[in-house]
């Protein structure tokens, strides 16, 4: 989430994806897996907040925790890809 005056981008470099992002924006990711970093930014000045889930989030959920962040490509990011294929947003 990110909030204040000014323009930038967000990279996430192993899907070669920049993002164009705005004040207000939210941007979720599975952070531990995926190479990420704030690109340039320019104006006057930004806050980003940057919630995580724990342990707890999963058992609530009824899902398995994950114990290793593999990463995202070969037949794990073809899998991926296919369960969410690309969508023009």
């Amino acid at each position: 989430m990110v909030y204040g005056d000014f323009e930038g981008t967000f990279e996430i470099e192993e899907l070669g994806v920049i993002v164009v992002i705005h004040s207000g924006d939210v941007i979720f990711l599975r952070g531990s897996a995926l190479r990420h970093k704030a690109g340039r930014w320019k104006g006057t000045g930004r806050m980003v907040i940057v919630p995580f889930g724990d342990r707890r989030l999963f058992a609530a959920q009824h899902v398995r925790r994950p114990t290793t962040n593999p990463p995202l490509y070969g037949d794990s990011w073809r899998r991926s890809r296919n369960a969410h294929p690309y969508k023009i947003l």
